[in-house]
């Protein structure tokens, strides 16, 4: 959606809460909104890796991921 859309959309936003409730609390939520996309988180680029757990000696192994930006996942062979 281009500028001059979104401008047409908020001005008949406007004028529907002008007629039908106070127009103070859309202007809130407009901010609301525009301040949730400026302040929006950056993405975590961790990659996930999964080890399957036999024995306690496979946690020494992931401790060796824990300064890395790999995150680790556990998983099992038995199933039901």
């Amino acid at each position: 959606m281009n500028k001059e859309n979104k401008r047409k959309e908020w001005n008949t936003i406007c004028r529907i809460a002008h007629n039908n409730s106070p127009i103070n609390k859309i202007k809130e939520l407009k901010n609301r909104i525009d301040q949730n996309k400026t302040h929006q988180k950056p993405k975590d680029n961790k990659k996930w890796a999964t080890f399957t757990y036999y024995t306690p000696k496979i946690r020494k192994v992931t401790n060796l991921f824990k300064q890395t930006r790999i995150r680790i996942a556990f998983r099992s062979n038995n199933n039901i």
